[in-house]
């Protein structure tokens, strides 16, 4: 009966210290998942803000709100203009926690996922004298945790594209 107790002790220790490092495991999954979805579609959107910036014609500043966490950004460029057009104007702005891109005469793309909320995007314009004009791009998301997992990731990164065709 002793050995029996024993047994079962022993069982229960190990069982219970298994469960632990399972729950552990998992905790750390989660986090590095959340980490990586923000990453990525940060990223993502940075990559193409950058990559539109950098081959267009100019920065348009009329429509465009820079130095605001909630900013947008215009910019003409001479890829893809609708027919009877030299340019297309191309739109990046933050709506509900998500980054989007209007291309002038297409449907709205998002560029962020539902799985991260963008707190900030913001543009600064760069324009100093005898240079080309650009811009710094700061955008700040996190995960959205409305899901199975709860753990908040929250990054920001910074970046600047300079426009070199005009």
């Amino acid at each position: 009966m002793i050995e029996t107790l024993i047994y079962v002790a022993i069982l229960g220790v190990v069982v219970s210290t298994a469960i632990y490092f399972l729950a552990n495991t998992f905790k750390t999954y989660s986090k590095i998942y959340a980490q990586k979805e923000v990453a990525v579609n940060i990223q993502y959107a940075l990559d193409m803000m950058t990559e539109e910036i950098r081959f267009s014609k100019n920065i348009y500043s009329p429509t465009s709100a820079f130095d605001q966490d909630n900013g947008q950004i215009s910019i003409e460029t001479y890829q893809n203009p609708p027919t009877g057009e030299t340019t297309a104007f191309i739109d990046f702005y933050l709506d509900n926690g998500r980054i989007y891109m209007k291309k002038e005469g297409q449907d709205t793309l998002p560029l962020t996922s539902n799985q991260v909320k963008i707190n900030k995007l913001k543009f600064t314009l760069l324009n100093p004298a005898n240079a080309p004009e650009g811009t710094q791009i700061f955008i700040e998301g996190q995960y959205n945790s409305s899901g199975a997992l709860q753990y908040q990731s929250l990054m920001d990164f910074t970046t600047s594209a300079i426009v070199r065709y005009r």
